[in-house]
């Protein structure tokens, strides 16, 4: 459960936008099913890469920057792309991981996309024109073709990082 924010101290626009996006998710039919399962971890040291949004691990956490700023529509889209991966069941090891992981993030894009919720941050924002539908179809594609530039950078966990999905990982 998302930390409250503090009572009687300094305004924190950072805790305000998340926790707006928070109670978005709760209030959402598709979406509040699923957030009701998981934990969500916002504090110093958590799983979450320095230049992420947030990582999503296969036993329902979801580790969130404790500092990022961002709109409460960047933060609804990212926290929506975690609940999903959960919902899709995503989150599981496969051959081929990080074509794995890069297929599933582009297929998020996508749907989010379609079901217009959200914003994408300007770091997650791609062209959703892939060449397959389907996180399978999208798998095998990039497995034999590569995974191209412009869709490499669709998931939550910032640049160069990738999902952890490992059931190890839930502190």
């Amino acid at each position: 459960m998302p930390a409250k924010p503090e009572r009687g101290g300094s305004r924190d626009p950072a805790t305000e936008n998340f926790m707006s996006a928070c109670a978005q998710l709760r209030a959402h039919p598709l979406f509040a099913p699923l957030y009701d399962r998981v934990a969500i971890i916002r504090v110093e040291r958590n799983l979450c890469p320095p230049r992420g949004w947030a990582v999503v691990t296969s036993n329902g956490y979801v580790h969130v920057h404790p500092k990022r700023r961002g709109e409460p529509a960047e933060w609804l889209y990212v926290l929506a792309h975690c609940l999903l991966h959960l919902g899709f069941g995503h989150v599981r090891e496969r051959p081929r991981f990080r074509e794995w992981n890069a297929a599933c993030d582009c297929f998020l894009a996508r749907f989010l996309a379609d079901l217009k919720l959200g914003r994408p941050p300007e770091d997650m924002l791609i062209a959703t024109d892939f060449p397959a539908r389907g996180e399978d179809r999208l798998h095998a594609f990039f497995c034999e073709h590569g995974i191209p530039r412009q869709w490499r950078e669709a998931g939550t966990a910032g640049p160069g990082n990738r999902a952890i999905w490992s059931s190890r990982t839930s502190r």
